[in-house]
């Protein structure tokens, strides 16, 4: 029986108005549709729940994204259900409204769920995607891999011309999630030819014991030499834009980076370096480690270049490797020289093989001109400066013992949060979200104001101490 089916026609009706004698038709009629009202619910709740409905699928960033998903649904439910249980870390099912809300706070690979909504006379479903994506992904120094069978080149076709794109598809996989990397060729100078973009043969001409997962530029550089530019960006796998020619920027924790066959060529002046920077510390061999190490003022980055020219066939040789961890990677720079002739690069993302190594820190700065700072020695780095009093000592390259300027750069993909993550010096917070040309007050530091500059250029950012007038670092 349907309560729409009831059909009240008064002129047929005998309602017998002896028996209710002080009741009008009008007010009969009122108890009539109260009881429809009343039973209404009644007869609805006889029928199963139907059309269930849930947002669209959706992907989340973890410990960013506020989840709220709540469920549209014909009929009343009494309970709800889902399948499987085991939702990202942080988000919660509830059985009584079918609502899955919180903040997720780890990556979750996308994942197909089935929700229930039932009643005593039936239930009806709803299948939706969830997906959960961090910007940080904890790498573990495991290998990251440029294979050339996952390459494509996204601008230009061979890789080896100015700005051109290439996209490495699968270099890693981290708790279900792909990543990839595009490298751009930012620049080159003094290149005669290439040899090959990225090398793929374990051995060949002058060469041994190449690994396919490696990234191995080998070119020819004038008499005069000369050197290539790279930049690797890493990015969530499958998110590459062939129109923007970006992804989503991801940045893995906890990589090791190792350069193998820094040496030379056999000619006179053929040493080979690389330049790149962002690291606390590197390894060198303990004996026999033919590479020099200094701080490149033009370049900002610390340069590791042969002290030989004699070629070295066997690229795992330990006496020409540098491996350099990181704990954040995100976008990294990376130039690749030769003082001439032929030159080799191999590029190794993992821990690589043991060897015998020595261990050197980066040096720290003190801004506090009045007490001692860190004392740091200045093994393998450039002309060690006096920077505060004290024994506090600086890798910048410059003329006597006066320092007039101190630079800060980083990526802004190695900052997770820009408002909670700043430079602190002395009282003073320099939240790391500044945009370029934003005004920074000045510090006072042991009684010395140095005013602050900041820039932005891509992805750099750049803070720049400067002493007032008349005044250096030093004391």
């Amino acid at each position: 029986m349907k309560i729409s089916n009831i059909i009240l026609n008064f002129n047929k009706m005998d309602l017998h108005l002896s028996k209710f004698q002080n009741l009008t038709k009008s007010l009969f009629l009122s108890l009539i549709l109260v009881s429809v009202v009343l039973l209404k619910p009644l007869f609805a709740n006889a029928q199963a729940p139907t059309a269930l409905k849930y947002p669209a699928e959706a992907v989340f960033l973890a410990n960013v994204s506020n989840v709220y998903l709540g469920p549209t649904v014909s009929g009343i439910v009494d309970s709800y259900s889902i399948s499987p249980t085991n939702l990202p870390p942080g988000l919660t099912f509830y059985s009584n409204t079918g609502v899955i809300s919180g903040m997720p706070t780890a990556a979750f690979p996308q994942t197909t769920y089935t929700i229930t909504a039932t009643n005593a006379h039936g239930s009806t479903t709803k299948t939706i995607g969830l997906k959960v994506f961090n910007t940080f992904y904890n790498n573990n120094n495991s290998k990251v891999s440029f294979l050339g069978t996952n390459r494509e080149f996204k601008k230009g076709t061979t890789g080896t011309a100015n700005g051109d794109i290439t996209l490495y598809k699968d270099v890693a996989s981290i708790d279900g999630q792909k990543i990839d990397c595009i490298i751009t060729t930012v620049s080159q100078s003094g290149v005669s030819s290439w040899v090959n973009y990225d090398q793929n043969s374990s051995s060949g001409q002058g060469y041994s014991n190449n690994d396919p997962a490696f990234f191995s530029p080998q070119l020819n550089f004038s008499s005069t030499g000369g050197n290539v530019h790279f930049n690797f960006q890493f990015i969530l796998g499958g998110t590459f834009n062939d129109s923007t020619l970006k992804g989503t920027n991801v940045t893995l924790q906890n990589v090791k980076l190792n350069t193998y066959d820094i040496d030379g060529n056999g000619s006179t002046n053929s040493n080979q370096f690389n330049q790149f920077g962002g690291f606390s510390n590197y390894e060198l061999a303990s004996t026999g480690s033919n590479i020099g190490v200094t701080y490149q003022a033009t370049t900002g980055l610390t340069q590791f270049r042969s002290n030989t020219h004699t070629n070295e066939s066997n690229v795992l040789d330990p006496t020409t490797r540098v491996r350099v961890p990181y704990a954040n990677m995100s976008n990294f720079d990376i130039i690749v020289g030769s003082g001439n002739g032929t030159a080799y690069f191999f590029l190794d993302f993992s821990a690589g093989g043991s060897f015998t190594t020595t261990t050197y820190s980066s040096p720290s700065l003190d801004l506090n001109a009045q007490m001692p700072g860190n004392v740091n020695v200045a093994n393998g780095c450039g002309t060690s400066l006096s920077f505060a009093d004290g024994n506090a000592k600086s890798v910048v390259s410059a003329s006597g013992d006066t320092l007039n300027e101190l630079k800060i750069t980083f990526d802004a993909g190695d900052i997770k949060d820009g408002v909670k993550e700043k430079i602190v010096v002395g009282s003073t917070n320099i939240p790391l979200n500044f945009t370029n040309g934003q005004a920074i007050p000045s510090v006072t530091v042991s009684g010395k104001i140095y005013n602050i500059t900041a820039s932005v250029t891509g992805s750099k950012k750049v803070l720049v101490f400067k002493p007032t007038s008349n005044s250096t670092f030093t004391t």
